[in-house]
């Protein structure tokens, strides 16, 4: 709370040094003074509480667990002098923050942990020693994991699991390293071996490219998930 609270001063002080610094310049013109912007102040609730500390550095691509009790995201640190992303998880009940628990994954960088609607996470990585990206889908407790299907070359970035789990939209990068991560492609991935590629060439894989799912009914009268 006293780090909002610095943020809201910080922000009405510079809209404060604005106002006074064109009104020196329109007095200096021999023009009337400008009218003043009022910056909101912000009102949080009153209810409103710490609850965890995340990192002493970036943190970043966070998001929230199926049952609303923990935050996944990626945090830096250091490994053997080279700064590497890394999955973590923290509890919104216990109010705790720790790495995600993935003894047995090759070492390199993590990419955007996602929540499967089991409660199980999915990780991108980009192992250290080259070669192409992997998929691990690791339990909350990092005590079982599993691959998915690998590409034959480049990486996989998570971005969104369909409802039911089927699939796993990726965005797929032709490069080896995300200083090159080369031609990207949006892709579906299946746990049983399926790969699809949606668009290929892409601008925009950011995490904005998956706004959801649908269910569309096929002309047999089943139902197909699709991204969209």
């Amino acid at each position: 709370y006293a780090a909002f609270e610095k943020a809201v001063a910080d922000l009405q002080k510079a809209a404060d040094d604005e106002n006074k610094r064109l009104a020196a310049e329109a007095a200096a013109n021999g023009q009337p003074p400008p009218e003043v912007t009022v910056t909101p102040a912000p009102s949080p609730a009153p209810d409103l509480r710490f609850v965890v500390h995340l990192s002493d550095q970036l943190a970043f691509d966070y998001e929230l667990s199926p049952d609303g009790h923990s935050v996944s995201y990626l945090d830096q640190e250091f490994v053997e002098g080279e700064i590497m992303n890394r999955a973590y998880v923290a509890d919104l009940i216990q109010a705790t923050a720790a790495p995600l628990p993935a003894t047995g994954l090759a070492p390199g960088h993590h990419l955007r942990p996602l929540w499967h609607p089991d409660g199980r996470i999915t990780v991108g990585l980009l192992p250290s020693a080259g070669g192409p990206g992997v998929l691990a889908l690791i339990a909350g407790d990092g005590t079982q994991f599993s691959y998915l299907p690998q590409p034959a070359s480049g990486f996989d970035e998570p971005r969104s699991w369909a409802p039911d789990g089927s699939w796993l939209a990726v965005a797929h990068f032709a490069g080896s390293s995300l200083a090159n991560r080369g031609a990207a492609s949006l892709q579906l991935v299946a746990s049983t071996g399926q790969r699809l590629t949606v668009s290929e060439s892409a601008d925009n894989v950011s995490e904005d490219s998956v706004i959801g799912w649908v269910t569309i009914e096929s002309p047999a009268g089943g139902e197909t998930p699709a991204s969209e």
